[in-house]
């Protein structure tokens, strides 16, 4: 692989304000899909219109698109919902598809999942949002796990906004791919692990949202009530009374350093899960690499390199080692 191959596929795909990123190959399930579909447009400009909603799209079009280097089309958030219902009736068929790839199944499950998760996300009770990553995390194990995705692909295939749902999707991707290169985990139990890494942060959703995206520097006191996620998260989790010891440790030491530095409590690395020492490296690699209100996101390289810095100190050196492995493979 060149340079410019590497650096290319280690970019963070464009975000479009209020569009949906999705894979090509979704729509060789959805031959009349049920949204307006836009062409990427250049950086800083809107994307184009291909067609609209119910346009019949055929396979031969879909594959001269591809012809042309297209991997994917945009769809206009407001009309999301109804494209992700499509999606969900259509994703076993999708997952058997010899059309789809691998690491653009676990893109479409994501598009799919994304408004309903969302939702599930944000409401007072954590119950459908355990219920919700339950769900997701069994598909996503069979998606990840003993599948040798390509990794460098899986990352441009995915979004990379803010929502709360894309954040907790990818987190929980990569925490996979990595807690199984690391032999944390085994066939029996990634769903486990997946569930407990898409609800890492649920805790969140109880932060007020102008400390969420604050765009200026947090102050003392806003950091620490951001900090309260993760306590406030085993919290509520524990009370659901349906997760493992292994998933509560998640969403309450995912921010522990290795060094003792980090939070809620300032452990040890032997004293912190070693499913939440995973989850810690591709939880920052997420941060890291997606857009937030106050900057644009960061590029795989740039992100890896800053995790490298702190390896050893914030992050288990070994993990950050094989994470980037896998990235520059």
């Amino acid at each position: 692989m060149s340079a410019d191959t590497a650096k290319q596929r280690l970019s963070t795909p464009l975000v479009m304000e209020g569009f949906t990123r999705m894979p090509l190959a979704a729509f060789y399930a959805a031959h009349r899909p049920q949204a307006s579909l836009y062409l990427p447009g250049r950086p800083g400009t809107p994307p184009k219109l291909l067609c609209k909603r119910n346009y019949e799209l055929s396979d031969e079009h879909l594959q001269e698109l591809s012809k042309r280097g297209l991997r994917a089309l945009y769809v206009a958030n407001s009309e999301l919902a109804d494209v992700s219902a499509a999606l969900l009736e259509a994703l076993d068929a999708i997952a058997a598809s010899a059309q789809v790839e691998p690491h653009e199944r676990v893109a479409i499950l994501q598009v799919a999942e994304a408004p309903g998760f969302d939702t599930a996300l944000h409401m007072i009770r954590s119950g459908p949002a355990v219920d919700a990553a339950q769900r997701i995390g069994v598909r996503l194990a069979d998606l990840l796990f003993g599948q040798n995705v390509d990794v460098p692909a899986l990352f441009g295939a995915l979004q990379h906004d803010d929502r709360a749902s894309i954040r907790a999707t990818n987190g929980a991707a990569y925490a996979l791919i990595l807690a199984e290169r690391m032999q944390l985990i085994e066939a029996s139990n990634a769903a486990e692990f997946a569930a407990g890494a898409l609800l890492r942060d649920v805790g969140e959703r109880l932060i007020p949202p102008h400390i969420l995206g604050k765009p200026a520097r947090l102050t003392r006191e806003d950091r620490q009530l951001l900090e309260s996620h993760t306590v406030r998260g085993y919290v509520e989790l524990r009370r659901e009374g349906s997760l493992s010891d292994a998933q509560l440790m998640m969403a309450y030491q995912h921010h522990e350093h290795v060094d003792g530095g980090g939070y809620p409590v300032a452990v040890l690395a032997d004293e912190i899960h070693p499913w939440a020492q995973v989850l810690a490296v591709a939880d920052a690699f997420e941060g890291l690499t997606g857009r937030r209100p106050w900057r644009d996101a960061h590029d795989a390289r740039t992100a890896l390199e800053r995790i490298a810095a702190a390896a050893g100190t914030q992050f288990n050196s070994e993990m950050v080692e094989c994470w980037q492995q896998a990235l520059q493979t």
